[in-house]
């Protein structure tokens, strides 16, 4: 399952994308592709638009970063929250959001 947690503290945003979404093999998981295509479309709108992405890492499995939180910010990732509860509501044994 993929685990999907966005906070916002102290004028920062905090998104933390955690495990395989295991709705197919490997190479055919289409809820994988789609949780993967989602972050990485939000992590380059927020670079593009020259926002700092703080300690991003992204690995096998575990995607993290921080962003300070503006109007914008909050927008770009209000829609990477819609999108994935989208993703959560279709496919709840495969995503989760917190």
């Amino acid at each position: 399952m993929t685990k999907i947690s966005i906070k916002e503290v102290d004028n920062k945003i905090n998104v933390v994308v955690d495990g395989h979404a295991d709705f197919k093999n490997f190479g055919k998981d289409i809820v994988c592709a789609g949780v993967s295509t989602a972050l990485t479309m939000t992590i380059n709108a927020l670079d593009n638009l020259g926002y700092n992405i703080i300690g991003l890492e992204m690995s096998e499995g575990y995607s993290t970063f921080t962003v300070e939180s503006n109007d914008i910010t909050r927008a770009i990732i209000k829609t990477f929250k819609e999108v994935m509860t989208q993703l959560s509501e279709e496919h709840p044994k495969n995503v989760k959001i917190f």
